[in-house]
């Protein structure tokens, strides 16, 4: 292996962790908050971590390429990397609980996952909140991705952490240079943070919240910096505006920039993007509908909370502006509804989590071809998405896929009950974690926290966590025994 490249690479991401710590840590400094230190030691870590990292790595530019399966670990470690790094100046601060628990919150943040351990958000220091998000906005930009930028005047070829870092049904490159095609993704990703802060403040939040906010949306990481989440606002207008940009966030970028290139009409011939809406609209159905019968609001209030926690859910975001948890004592088609938008998830390439709609399409389409097959066993048929032949190669990695995905949910459900959680919170935590969700159901609703999880089932769901965000093959081709022979 290329160690010496493969310590250049995490040299970049400990970098990248320091300098958002030395961000937040100055903000703390401009409010006199004693929590800047915690961030101050932090970033110094980060950086000696940096330096020892490019130490082992060499200065002297290689015009060489990683491996494929290289990149394997290298994403991997990186994420573990940022992970622990971010944790530490939770631990330092003391606001966070011990080293598992902090360690809890910064996994939560760099998977984009948003799940807390805090009770009480609005206690915690400006600058400490502010870092909170930054993990989430860092994390779901890809602190890889990032690194691809700039991996060139290293010598460093990219194309294979892309490919690693962007393990989705489909790694379609905007750019024939794969240094392009980042950069392309992160004026994107920073033209949407700033146009949905600018939206925030004209709308009426306080700058602050509004920064904070934008990371977590446009990341569909869903920290807040309110007790209430979203609820805190209770805006309508306000709740327009994070739908809005929640629907673009859980889209494909790639799709952004080819409609930036030949404009709107493209969004409407894409057959994901349509699968997405109509997936949205289905559950807004049947959300509303129970909600609105069984007279938990209004016809209007139950449009309103029902859209803004379906798009939530199915993007991964997990802000809430109701609690959804208590509509299941009203009817359990809500509970059941958004279970499932759990598991779809959104587009491929965009920064949601879940199993993404496209692959739950296909899965549906399979289904219907086996069973036409049944009637029509010499039919010779071909499976199709927007009217383009997937290849077999992507029909095996979409079964492959699904059924890890199954065990693995199945596992970290058995795991948790067998610590002690009840069924409802073990299965639904269980999948908020793979899915990078967030709140889930049972005593971990949306304005419920993960403190009350024992040590083990954290470190459960961290591993979920990091699976999940990374697609589930980058993690776990790591424990073959064929990975690692020469």
């Amino acid at each position: 292996m290329h160690l010496r490249l493969i310590a250049q690479v995490l040299a970049l991401i400990s970098a990248f962790v320091g300098l958002g710590m030395a961000a937040a840590a100055f903000v703390g400094l401009l409010s006199g908050e004693v929590a800047a230190r915690a961030l101050g030691a932090g970033a110094m870590v980060a950086f000696l971590v940096g330096a020892a990292l490019t130490a082992a790595g060499g200065l002297r530019r290689r015009n060489e390429n990683l491996l494929h399966r290289e990149a394997f670990l290298v994403v991997a470690l990186a994420w573990v990397l940022a992970g622990i790094l971010g944790g530490l100046p939770l631990w330092f601060s003391g606001h966070f609980g011990g080293f598992t628990w902090s360690m809890f919150e910064a996994f939560s943040g760099f998977t984009t996952t948003g799940a807390t351990i805090l009770a009480d958000i609005e206690a915690v220091p400006a600058s400490l909140l502010l870092w909170r998000s930054t993990m989430q906005w860092l994390g779901g930009g890809g602190i890889v991705l990032l690194g691809v930028a700039i991996l060139p005047l290293l010598g460093v070829g990219g194309m294979e952490l892309y490919r690693a870092e962007v393990p989705g049904p489909t790694t379609t490159k905007l750019q024939p240079r794969i240094r392009e095609t980042a950069r392309l993704l992160w004026r994107a990703y920073l033209l949407l943070t700033g146009t949905q802060v600018l939206l925030l403040v004209i709308a009426g939040v306080g700058l602050f919240d509004a920064v904070n906010h934008a990371f977590t949306t446009i990341s569909t990481g869903g920290f807040s910096t309110k007790n209430a989440s979203i609820a805190a606002f209770d805006d309508p207008i306000i709740e327009g505006i994070f739908i809005f940009f929640m629907l673009l966030a859980g889209t494909s970028f790639s799709l952004h920039f080819a409609a930036a290139s030949r404009g709107p009409k493209v969004y409407a011939r894409d057959a994901e993007f349509r699968i997405y809406l109509a997936f949205i609209v289905g559950a807004l159905i049947l959300i509303a509908s129970a909600l609105w019968i069984n007279a938990m609001y209004g016809a209007a209030d139950s449009v309103r909370y029902g859209l803004f926690q379906v798009v939530s859910i199915i993007t991964s975001t997990g802000f809430a502006n109701a609690d959804f948890e208590a509509w299941r004592a009203v009817h359990a088609l809500p509970a059941f509804t958004i279970f499932a938008l759990m598991l779809s998830g959104g587009c491929a390439g965009s920064t949601a989590g879940g199993i993404k709609v496209v692959r739950v399409w296909m899965v549906f389409k399979q289904s219907a071809q086996e069973l036409f097959h049944q009637v029509h066993p010499r039919a010779v048929t071909r499976l199709k998405l927007g009217g383009r032949v997937v290849p077999t190669q992507a029909q095996r990695s979409l079964t492959g896929f699904i059924l890890l995905y199954v065990l693995l949910f199945v596992l970290g459900s058995l795991s948790l009950s067998i610590l002690g959680m009840d069924f409802v919170s073990a299965t639904s935590s269980s999948v908020s974690a793979l899915s990078n969700i967030g709140p889930a159901l049972g005593t971990l609703g949306p304005f419920d926290n993960y403190a009350h999880v024992p040590d083990a089932g954290k470190w459960i769901l961290v591993v979920m966590m990091l699976v999940g965000r990374l697609e589930i093959f980058t993690i776990l081709v790591l424990l073959l025994p064929e990975y690692w022979r020469r």
